[in-house]
């Protein structure tokens, strides 16, 4: 009798325990279910800020800047390579393009000189002379910024169309030069930052017998080749994101939320 309420207990104790095991084991899972949802959420809701930041600097801000390579930053993984190789093209056609206003810092100032000139000339004195020369440098003001908004309107568009063709011209490069590439090369480079050494047949033949060239194949990699081949047409950060078969998807590209 006593083995038996022994064995019932253990029977007993052994159901506590693997009803205890099961509970906290499911409760670990559902933790982690819901660390993983929390964790994808976060990232889900930083890309949506992050697309939503480019799209504003793409079709708003004449002035991007460049101080970062697009493969360095933060936020790369929240975009294609297509949408990337594009946002390259943008800046590259800012490069080109040059300042979207470059006359109106001199105009400012020259706004200035002459609103003081002009009031002086009405041989007005004291307060009257500067309630004069603040409505005269407001005018002005305000026609030179008026006239600044309209060039970086057409600014824009001119970035923006610019920055297709280039788009375009590095795409179509690459599918015209893809033989004479190393066929080991994984594209785009910006996700496949290369670690190994490589050389072009064509590069090894124009400078075999070059001694400094010959050298400096231990810092060579993939890149390199790349920029050799493609030479201008996929300029400075394009090089990073061009790859096969690329197209530009007007309708899409840097409009999903």
């Amino acid at each position: 009798m006593n083995l038996f309420y022994v064995y019932k207990n253990k029977t007993i104790i052994a159901c506590i325990l693997s009803v205890i095991f099961s509970t906290n084991a499911t409760y670990a899972i559902n933790k982690q279910n819901n660390s993983s949802a929390k964790i994808l959420s976060n990232s889900e809701l930083y890309c949506k800020q992050m697309r939503g930041i480019r799209t504003e600097l793409i079709e708003n801000n004449p002035k991007i800047s460049t101080e970062y390579p697009i493969h360095l930053l933060a936020d790369v993984h929240c975009f294609t390579v297509e949408e990337n190789l594009y946002f390259a093209a943008i800046k590259q056609a800012q490069k080109q393009l040059g300042e979207p206003s470059p006359w109106f810092d001199d105009k400012m100032q020259q706004a200035t000189i002459d609103a003081e000139l002009e009031c002086k000339a009405n041989k007005l004195k004291n307060n009257k002379l500067a309630v004069c020369i603040q409505n005269k440098y407001s005018e002005k003001k305000n026609n030179y910024e008026a006239q600044q908004i309209s060039d970086i309107v057409t600014y824009l568009a001119k970035r923006q169309k610019l920055a297709k063709n280039l788009f375009h011209s590095c795409s179509r490069s690459m599918i015209d030069k893809i033989t004479l590439l190393p066929q080991a090369i994984q594209m785009p480079i910006a996700l496949h930052l290369p670690t190994n050494r490589s050389v072009t047949e064509l590069s090894f033949q124009d400078h075999q017998h070059d001694s400094d060239w010959l050298l400096s194949l231990q810092y060579r990699s993939y890149k390199e080749d790349l920029r050799e081949i493609l030479q201008h047409q996929c300029p400075e950060e394009m090089i990073y994101w061009v790859t096969i078969d690329q197209s530009f998807d007007s309708a899409n590209l840097y409009r999903r939320k």
